[in-house]
């Protein structure tokens, strides 16, 4: 598979699990405003701690009083911190009150909402990015000049990566330069940013590239980085 096609899976991965876990999280934000809404918040008391060997093992008793019936069930939470005759807060169903909620702001909120921004963060700009240059792409290959241009320069940011298909890219800028073939005239292009591995070597000043440009225009272009053309020893995938 091409690193564009690579990229593209890439991309499309983070988008969905940013926008699953998006609405995950407005589920779960719904649910706990639902709960502490509907349900009648009172004070329960730890009543028995009984530690087994892995945290999972942990059983936690409650206990809790409402309208002068007393419960104890179990506690689906264990804390290290936690001590007999500690108070916890719990919501119950006035018409169920043997069945309590924990709303928490950790598991409800914060992680899911930090993952969803992780991935959000990533997922998104790329997303965009990719159809911004598709559609400049397709717009001047459609109605614009094509020029070749050779590669003068090529700038990697090593400090930016990510991982995609097994293998590390960074983010690439090309320079190239073209010579009109009718007036003579000489242009320097820069192209966008696009992700290559690290073995991205161009043979520099002999390597060219396609240069679409607005035939009204000169300084609307798009250099076109997928349309490299390297010697035989060179790779760009």
């Amino acid at each position: 598979m091409s690193t564009n096609k690579h990229l593209s899976v890439f991309t499309n991965v983070f988008m969905i699990l940013a926008v699953l876990l998006i609405s995950l999280t407005i589920f779960l934000v719904s649910r706990m405003l639902w709960i502490k809404s509907e349900m009648h918040a009172i004070d329960s008391t730890i009543v028995s701690i009984t530690r087994g060997l892995g945290r999972s093992s942990h059983t936690v008793m409650i206990s809790y009083n409402y309208e002068g019936q007393s419960y104890t069930v179990q506690y689906n939470t264990y804390s290290a911190s936690m001590r007999v005759g500690d108070n916890i807060t719990i919501y119950i169903d006035p018409d169920n009150p043997d069945q309590y909620y924990q709303p928490n702001l950790l598991t409800h909120v914060l992680i899911p909402g930090i993952f969803a921004l992780a991935f959000g963060a990533v997922g998104f700009p790329m997303f965009f990015s990719s159809r911004k240059t598709k559609k400049i792409k397709n717009s001047l290959m459609t109605s614009g000049r094509k020029m070749v241009g050779t590669i003068t320069d090529l700038k990697t940011n090593h400090t930016t990566s990510i991982t995609v298909g097994g293998r590390r890219l960074f983010k690439n800028h090309i320079t190239c330069r073209v010579i009109d073939d009718f007036s003579g005239s000489e242009k320097t292009y820069k192209s966008r940013g696009f992700w290559r591995s690290s073995d991205f070597n161009l043979n520099i000043g002999v390597s060219t590239v396609d240069v679409w440009v607005d035939r009204q225009d000169k300084e609307k272009y798009f250099v076109d980085f997928d349309s490299i053309q390297v010697s035989p020893k060179e790779t760009i995938d």
